[in-house]
């Protein structure tokens, strides 16, 4: 048998406004690490801490690298800045160059609280998700990659 493996990196885009109070650094980006989908597949998930848990359905994990998504919230102004909530696209579809996409949830949860973010005190987020992988004719092997937007609300 010859097993392939499918790594997967989240890129964080963002535009902000040139006279923006907040910015956005991003951290490092979502990583499922190497699996291979069996059967029909199934899906793989990455928790806010970082941990890759039990995949559900036909799908096997591999030894390797794998990570939650990560950016932090700043201020180079004077003041303090309330983060109201954040909006963040999800889900959002993963592709593959030559063909195939893949689903991916980005846990959004916890991330309508608020924050208070000083120039002093960046506030930093880390956020999983659940990547929902089909059949190997419908995800053939490679990278695939996906962006999603987060928009800021503070005052």
């Amino acid at each position: 048998k010859c097993a392939y493996i499918l790594p997967l990196l989240l890129i964080l885009m963002f535009s902000m406004p040139l006279n923006a109070q907040v910015t956005i650094r991003i951290n490092q980006g979502l990583n499922f690490g190497s699996l291979y989908p069996v059967g029909s597949g199934g899906t793989v998930t990455i928790s806010d801490d970082g941990d890759r848990l039990p995949p559900t359905g036909s799908v096997v994990l591999f030894p390797s690298t794998y990570h939650e998504s990560s950016f932090t919230l700043s201020t180079t102004k004077r003041g303090n800045y309330y983060i109201a909530w954040l909006e963040i696209e999800s889900p959002i579809t993963m592709k593959r160059t030559g063909g195939g996409s893949l689903r991916l949830n980005l846990n959004t949860n916890g991330y309508n609280s608020g924050w208070w973010i000083a120039r002093q005190t960046p506030v930093t987020l880390h956020m999983g998700g659940t990547l929902y992988v089909g059949s190997v004719s419908a995800n053939p092997p490679g990278s695939y990659t996906g962006s999603f937007s987060i928009t800021l609300h503070y005052f």
